[in-house]
């Protein structure tokens, strides 16, 4: 099972990919490979490059048995598939806005909703600023906790690229819609860029990012954000491991209403004698 439960803690892991096209079955199994020892629950993939996805194609490259919505390619450029596992989640709601595909899922073996928009972002800067106008467009439309991730092909601080070259008006724009959108990054923990142009002096770059409303950190207070292998693209595949710990009192409550009667009585303090 995927969901790791115990008596304190669950975990669910999450990817989010830029896999820069799924074109060749070589890759495909690149992909589904790089998914086998992590039993995510939702897989997030952008840049795609397919304009159809059947249930054949989707096999080569997603865990076995998951279900997928995805927004089309235009052509070889963009993509995006949300996919997730039938056992653990059930899709309750489903929209494609411009860069984006928002997936509401209700979990089949615990009382948790929360929705999950898979973004991918313009690589022509002219877009940009209409693509943060649409981001900033999505919260009305969604309810509860939520998560808002993918290639957002922008960078928060000159630190996000090894050059230290950005476009500061992106950056400040960016920032804002953060801001506005009431999200919070939930920090990658082990890198520092997550795209390189694989140059023989690389340009390297911050441009795959996970945010998280507050009600989502609320439910998920321990989760934590590490990158996998790259076994393909020039993206590094992002690990959102959804946590939370449910600690056991270490305290004994002792309650008046308990000596009742004397039978109650003496059953209370028969109790707290073995703690």
């Amino acid at each position: 099972m995927s969901l790791h439960q115990n008596s304190d803690c669950k975990t669910l892991n999450v990817i989010s990919w830029n896999v820069r096209g799924l074109g060749d079955l070589d890759k495909c199994n690149l992909v589904r490979n790089a998914f086998r020892d992590v039993n995510p629950v939702i897989v997030c993939l952008q840049e795609t490059k397919l304009p159809e996805i059947d249930f054949f194609k989707a096999a080569t490259f997603l865990p076995v048995g998951f279900s997928y919505v995805f927004s089309p390619s235009d052509g070889a450029r963009g993509g995006i598939l949300t996919a997730w596992d039938p056992n653990i989640f059930s899709l309750t709601h489903d929209f494609i806005k411009p860069y984006s595909l928002t997936c509401s899922f209700s979990c089949n073996l615990t009382n948790l909703d929360f929705s999950v928009t898979n973004t991918y972002g313009p690589s022509d800067h002219s877009f940009s600023l209409a693509y943060l106008q649409h981001l900033e467009n999505l919260p009305p439309l969604i309810a509860g906790p939520w998560l808002i991730l993918g290639d957002f092909n922008l960078v928060r601080h000159p630190t996000d690229k090894n050059n230290r070259q950005i476009n500061t008006h992106l950056a400040e724009a960016f920032n804002s819609s953060i801001d506005r959108l009431c999200v919070s990054e939930i920090k990658l923990s082990d890198r520092l860029y997550t795209w390189s142009n694989h140059q023989t002096f690389p340009i390297l770059a911050h441009l795959d990012w996970v945010f998280a409303n507050n009600e989502l950190n609320l439910l998920f207070p321990m989760s934590t954000l590490s990158s996998l292998p790259k076994p393909t693209s020039n993206h590094v595949p992002l690990l959102l491991s959804l946590s939370t710990e449910l600690p056991k009192s270490a305290f004994f409550r002792f309650e008046k209403h308990w000596l009742c009667n004397q039978v109650m009585q003496l059953d209370v303090w028969q109790l707290a004698s073995r703690l």
